[in-house]
């Protein structure tokens, strides 16, 4: 009887733990660490500031970004991990056709986000910078596949595709951090659609 009640729990948690997103491929939230990375694929991006300054630094937050890494035999693109206390709690990367399409084959389609448009042009009404995506929540674990296109503050076309997971709970910790350098319209995407989650 006791084991039959052991087997029963065990197997609930394998039954829930493949709709958990923990990370991609080989680099999970909260248990990767700096030291485990290839240092001939990655390069750590010093230091990351505070917010509105020039020179106060998050000092338990680290960023290494990479222009590809193979996850699970698939290249991807502009990687950036970001690490809070040596722990990973960020990854970002390009998503390209194959990647978005292995993400939603295994975790489903996302909730659509709202979509914003943006006027960087300045001048030019009609150069618009459309903001849109998908949204996939997992208690703390937060996946969002953001799209950008349209026109950049130069009125430069820009078309971007970004997917990017996050333990919430530490970028909480973090948000007087500078991070927008691993994608610029990520801040503009999540004030749109915190009300949502």
């Amino acid at each position: 009887m006791i084991w039959s009640i052991v087997f029963l729990s065990l197997f609930g948690r394998i039954v829930e733990d493949p709709h958990k997103i923990a990370g991609l491929g080989r680099y999970i939230l909260g248990a990767t660490s700096p030291d485990s990375l290839r240092q001939n694929d990655f390069r750590e991006i010093e230091p990351v500031l505070v917010k509105g300054t020039l020179a106060l630094t998050c000092n338990q937050v680290r960023l290494f970004i990479a222009r590809s890494a193979d996850v699970d035999g698939l290249s991807v693109t502009n990687v950036s991990l970001v690490f809070y206390e040596g722990k990973l709690f960020q990854i970002s990367c390009d998503a390209s056709d194959e990647l978005r399409k292995t993400f939603r084959q295994q975790y489903g389609q996302g909730v659509h986000a709202a979509v914003r448009r943006l006027n960087l042009c300045g001048i030019q009404a009609n150069k618009l910078l459309t903001i849109e995506g998908e949204i996939w929540q997992k208690g703390d674990i937060g996946a969002r596949l953001v799209q950008a296109r349209g026109y950049d503050s130069n009125c430069q076309t820009i078309t971007s595709q970004r997917l990017v997971i996050t333990d919430q709970r530490v970028s909480a910790l973090c948000s007087a951090c500078d991070l927008s350098a691993i994608d610029p319209f990520l801040e503009a995407f999540d004030q749109l659609n915190s009300s949502r989650r």
